[in-house]
């Protein structure tokens, strides 16, 4: 009951103020992707929105860090519209702006990271091609990103998987009772 109350004063509202001349048009903008706290591994970013207007729309703006990146004349209501911006390596907040007809909307603000290049990997134990004799071995590695504070490492010890998380520091994997002979072991790492 509340709420129907409610509904029916804001109806109210917006007729008495469409009978005085006020717009009560609502610009509304959509944001699709990139998708806040996202990580692109590549320099051309592709910012996909649809704004949302009952009317025709005169202009929307990209802002990357609060700046004018480009605008777009003449966008469709309703429709999804596509910026495309080149982005040298770091942290990004964006924004969509639209003006129609007086009224004018702005999008929420997100967050990007423009990350190209890989985590340096470094094996520190066993040296390759170590000759070892006992069957309890340490494999020790590091891994650094100039971005990321904590990378996602898979350790491989003969196809056998263990999956690290937080690899900020040096890490030691342990296996035991290897049975002798030739092992190979390798470190992958993605930082997103």
């Amino acid at each position: 009951m509340r709420k129907s109350k409610a509904l029916i004063a804001v109806m109210f509202i917006g007729i008495i103020l469409s009978i005085l001349g006020y717009a009560t048009d609502y610009l509304g903008i959509l944001l699709e992707v990139p998708d806040s706290g996202a990580w692109s591994n590549t320099n051309n970013v592709a910012f996909n929105y649809t704004p949302n207007y009952n009317s025709s729309i005169e202009s929307c703006s990209l802002y990357i860090n609060y700046e004018l990146n480009q605008t777009h004349a003449n966008v469709s209501p309703g429709k999804s519209d596509i910026f495309s911006a080149y982005l040298a390596e770091g942290y990004y907040l964006w924004n969509i702006e639209c003006l129609a007809n007086e009224s004018n909307g702005s999008s929420e603000v997100r967050n990007l990271f423009v990350d190209t290049t890989p985590p340096n990997i470094s094996a520190i134990a066993p040296a390759n091609n170590a000759t070892l004799h006992e069957q309890n071995i340490s494999l020790r590695f590091s891994a650094e990103d100039n971005l990321a504070e904590k990378l996602n490492c898979t350790v491989l010890l003969d196809n056998e998987q263990l999956k690290i998380t937080d690899s900020s520091d040096p890490k030691t994997i342990f296996f035991n009772n290897l049975l002798y002979g030739l092992h190979e072991w390798s470190v992958e790492c993605a930082d997103n």
